[in-house]
């Protein structure tokens, strides 16, 4: 940064002007939090058996309710879960090869009023049709099973009646989210403006103490029992850390949750894609202009 734009930053500050509006380059779209004023109330979010459906096919889940981690830990009881007004939609895929626009797998989980209320599954054939083995032994899923199944482009009208959601759930959501814009920019579909925050960072912020992140050992401490490396699965469970994360916060929103957490919603369209990250706060930003003021002019500065 140079010195010259350090001073008019400062100017801005000292005139009153938000450090978002100096911070955000132009054109990059900017999610400011909402506070929630909904009451709260206790909200049970698992079934003993969850009724899921895959490509027109009924199974049965092995994602059970389980009981946590012991208090100290900093994690909740399912069952007295406050997450009332939680609105959003979880979302997993799995790929047939390095790149992104191979999907033969997604789920959607839609959670509204901090219970999952619908989930949909689908197989996708991708283009071209190459499986890696490396894929395989991830997910499981062989070349037959979705020799006979539509691409993408054939499901995008199925599929976005459950994308068109106020906020997009993933773990790890950079690789989902790369995903469904690799595969709408590969088929020559447009890409709808989307919002989405990321169970990882979430977790992150509100669990610092644990050793990982991946989705497998938070669910383990959670309490959760899933298959992992299965779309579906694996978006019920985010959905389920993410309440989880939200009643350990005190939150009832979306909106509260990313406020309590200092975090910024990501965003992604045609014109690209900006990430979930953790907020800076007006505080932080002072202390940094006030640490920037005191060292000495750097080359790179110029």
């Amino acid at each position: 940064m140079t010195v010259v734009r350090m001073l008019r930053i400062r100017q801005l500050l000292a005139a009153g002007g938000e450090p978002w509006s100096i911070l955000v380059p132009p054109g990059i779209p900017h999610w400011e939090p909402v506070l929630a004023t909904s009451h709260l109330r206790p909200a049970v979010i698992a079934q003993p058996l969850i009724q899921q459906r895959c490509s027109g096919v009924h199974f049965e889940s092995s994602v059970t309710a389980t009981a946590g981690p012991p208090a100290a830990t900093g994690a909740n009881n399912w069952e007295s879960l406050e997450t009332d007004t939680m609105d959003f939609t979880a979302i997993d895929f799995e790929t047939a090869n390095s790149a992104r626009h191979s999907a033969c797998q997604l789920a959607a989980v839609t959670v509204r009023g901090g219970q999952v209320v619908d989930q949909q599954c689908w197989m996708i054939r991708p283009r071209p049709f190459y499986f890696h083995p490396m894929n395989i032994r991830v997910h499981g899923i062989e070349p037959e099973r979705v020799a006979d199944e539509p691409e993408f482009c054939d499901c995008w009208a199925a599929i976005s009646r459950y994308l068109n959601d106020r906020c997009l759930i993933a773990h790890n959501a950079p690789f989902d989210i790369g995903v469904l814009t690799a595969c709408l920019r590969f088929h020559e579909l447009p890409v709808p403006a989307l919002q989405f925050s990321c169970t990882r960072l979430i977790a992150k912020h509100t669990w610092s103490d644990r050793p990982a992140y991946g989705l497998k050992p938070l669910a383990s401490w959670l309490g959760i029992s899933f298959r992992h490396h299965d779309a579906l699965e694996d978006s019920v469970a985010c959905a389920k850390i993410l309440l989880a994360a939200a009643d350990a916060v005190g939150a009832s929103s979306m909106e509260q949750l990313e406020q309590k957490l200092s975090l910024r919603r990501g965003s992604a369209g045609e014109w690209g894609y900006r990430g979930a990250s953790r907020s800076r706060s007006r505080r932080s930003v002072n202390a940094w202009l006030a640490q920037e003021s005191q060292r000495s002019p750097r080359v790179s500065d110029f």
